[in-house]
């Protein structure tokens, strides 16, 4: 079967069709009971025969960074899309982040290049729409619906391309007011049956929820069904944003949340993943089994004992949103050639454009960040690829007005949406994104923000991609001009000089911290850390005593902790330390690594690898983890599969010097002189 199934591939992959489709913080938490339990029948049938597995996000966990890395295969530092809100050209105000603004091809450029007809919807930062081959209507389509379904309604200008889809959008709209009691009874089953509190919010923003959603799906819909597309791209919104409002609500009950809200709104979350099955269901009846489907989430959505319960007030003005986000979203694709009901690891937001364009039989860009997931398909053939399809893509003449540099009532719609979903202060509420309400002071306190919050993330995205001294001199300029956020900026600088291995200025950032009146288990850690690299060996451990006595439930300490009894040789200590923390948070990766090493350290092999194996199923590309899965098989004298892992390490890592010199020996003892002298004349120029 799996050689019918790829013989035809090639000839396929000339001609094949994609659709990408988008769940906004999809999660496997949720949707796995509810596969199990026969709840969500066309996303199971999409499992069965194709593959699933996680997808690792990227920090800061912010969709409009993560959506627009999705589609071009580049970090936020090269695509340009720094966080929700943007200064306008002018620099005179705010509005939400416009597809002006990305500074590098998208998928739907890339096919247009080729001569391929794209159909894009709803997409996060696209907004005005881009005159691409094809149709589009950009994330701001929607505007501002009426109170009641029979009121004016205009169809938000520079959303859609060609312009003839006006008539049809606005046909295909779903108002909130359309949705009465009885209609949101399958989210809300008690809602026809008593009177709903007139102050209460909740139903209504479920209700612009659930029609944003229909809206998108009808207006993808409808495009399929013309049948001159090659590529679909299609986002929906709506498990994110009910999620900020209603996950607090599902099962199991938080303790702060009262009993008669619980009972109310309990089964949201679990309908709003049925509503989305059906959904699926509605999409791939538009198609048949030739075209690949690629089902993706930007990241995940906490919904176990990990859910926030409050913040302190000192938390950035995205963490209370951002704080929700699980690192891993949700991956599905199914198509010609490809393997069926498995699952693959490793994969990243970054892999899904060089894997989107795989699929579709183009080059990938060599300028991208990760690559096709190969293990996708049963016979894969060779990877293209070019230089950059910065220089293939048409840039002149995408959009309508590329000046336009102003904010309007949608911003200022969308900016509220933000501040009520806790992505933006609550300052922000007070006027709309144009400024008009606000006097010059404010709106210039508002752009300021909006500048610094957008370095602030760039900062994080170089400390995500092992770049901190980039994020130290960032933070560095943001901690000496900004004195309002200068804690928050202060504390990530501490972070970043430490990553950094400034460990005397780490202590300098983290006593300037504690002069500020600030304490907590985070400046104890830090300064602990710091410390113990500075010799100062007494106060290291006085302080990391103190973040144990502060905080015995916190991964983070049990982490560190971990660390610090492995560097003195205390196994059993550092195991117990590293178990703790992974009872805590399970897919903590730094500590199932020194689970794995402490574990090897004492000869306790399987132990060892199976830590290994939990990493490096997450990530392929981590070559510590392949390393100790090498010294894990050795220990288990499986020779074959730890020189195959010890490969693996120096393929990712070449400097690996433990790697080379483990496998050095190991091909010397094989017979393997030519290989062992080569690692060896190799490991010699690398002085």
């Amino acid at each position: 079967m799996a050689a019918n199934l790829a013989s035809d591939f090639g000839s396929a992959m000339s001609q094949h069709r994609l659709l990408l489709i988008g769940w906004d913080a999809a999660d496997w938490q949720v949707i796995s009971p509810l596969l199990d339990a026969g709840a969500m029948p066309n996303l199971g049938s999409l499992v069965e025969r194709g593959v699933m597995g996680n997808l690792a996000s990227a920090n800061p966990c912010l969709s409009p960074m993560l959506w627009t890395s999705i589609v071009t295969g580049k970090s936020a530092d090269r695509h340009g899309i720094a966080g929700f809100v943007e200064v306008t050209p002018d620099g005179q105000s705010v509005r939400a982040s416009r597809g002006t603004s990305r500074t590098c091809a998208a998928l739907w450029n890339m096919f247009e290049s080729r001569g391929m007809e794209s159909v894009v919807v709803d997409w996060p930062v696209s907004h005005p729409a881009e005159r691409v081959k094809g149709r589009f209507v950009s994330d701001l389509h929607y505007g501002v619906p009426p109170g009641d379904a029979g009121g004016i309604w205009p169809v938000v200008e520079d959303s859609f391309w060609p312009g003839t889809l006006a008539d049809s959008m606005a046909s295909l709209r779903v108002s909130p007011g359309e949705l009465g009691p009885l209609d949101l009874a399958a989210w809300i089953p008690s809602l026809p049956w008593f009177q709903a509190d007139a102050m209460d919010p909740r139903p209504g923003i479920l209700a612009e929820v659930i029609a944003r959603d229909a809206t998108g799906t009808a207006i993808f819909a409808d495009a399929l069904a013309s049948g001159t597309w090659r590529f679909g791209a299609l986002c929906l919104h709506g498990l994110d944003t009910a999620g900020h409002m209603f996950m607090p609500y599902h099962p199991p009950k938080m303790p702060h949340v009262p009993i008669a809200d619980f009972e109310v709104y309990r089964g949201v979350m679990s309908a709003m993943y049925r509503f989305y099955d059906q959904v699926l269901g509605t999409l791939l009846s538009f198609v048949d089994d030739e075209v690949t489907i690629v089902l993706v989430s930007d990241h995940g959505f906490y919904s176990d004992h990990r859910r926030p319960a409050d913040l302190p007030m000192t938390a950035a003005p995205s963490a209370g949103a951002a704080a929700w986000h699980r690192g891993y979203g949700i991956f599905v694709m199914a198509g010609p050639g490809m393997r069926q009901d498995e699952r693959i690891h490793g994969a990243t937001i970054f892999d899904i454009a060089p894997t989107v364009l795989y699929a579709m039989g183009l080059p990938v860009g060599r300028d991208m960040i990760g690559k096709p997931l190969l293990q996708c398909w049963y016979a894969p053939k060779p990877v293209e690829s070019l230089g950059s399809w910065e220089t293939e893509c048409r840039i002149e003449g995408r959009y309508g007005r590329d000046g336009k540099d102003f904010a309007d009532s949608n911003d200022a719609m969308m900016i509220r949406r933000f501040v009520d979903l806790g992505y933006l202060p609550q300052g922000f509420a007070n006027s709309p994104g144009s400024g008009q309400d606000a006097t010059g002071a404010q709106s210039a306190a508002r752009t300021s923000l909006v500048r610094d919050e957008s370095r602030f993330n760039l900062a994080l995205v170089h400390l995500h991609h092992g770049r901190p001294n980039q994020a130290v001199e960032i933070l560095e300029s943001l901690v000496e001009q900004r004195t309002a956020s200068q804690g928050r900026y202060l504390r990530t600088l501490a972070h970043a000089s430490l990553r950094a291995g400034a460990f005397e200025k780490t202590l300098v950032y983290a006593g300037e911290l504690e002069s500020r009146g600030e304490t907590g288990v985070e400046i104890e850690l830090i300064a602990s850390h710091a410390s113990l690299r500075c010799g100062k060996i007494d106060e290291g451990e006085r302080r990391l005593a103190r973040a144990m006595a502060m905080a015995p439930d916190c991964a983070g300490v049990h982490r560190f902790a971990g660390e610090r009894r492995a560097e003195q040789g205390l196994w059993q200590e550092a195991i117990a330390h590293f178990r703790s923390a992974l009872r805590l948070d399970p897919e903590d990766s730094t500590s199932q690594i020194g689970l794995s090493r402490a574990l090897s350290h004492t000869k306790r092999f399987e132990e060892s690898l199976e830590s290994a194996l939990d990493v490096v199923s997450r990530f392929h590309f981590h070559p510590e983890g392949h390393f100790l899965l090498g010294k894990a098989w050795l220990g288990l004298g499986d020779t074959d599969r730890a020189i195959a892992s010890l490969q693996l390490t120096l393929q990712q890592a070449p400097g690996h010097s433990g790697a080379r010199a483990m496998l050095m020996e190991l091909y010397r003892s094989y017979g393997s002189w030519g290989k062992g002298l080569s690692l060896r004349e190799s490991m010699e120029d690398r002085g």
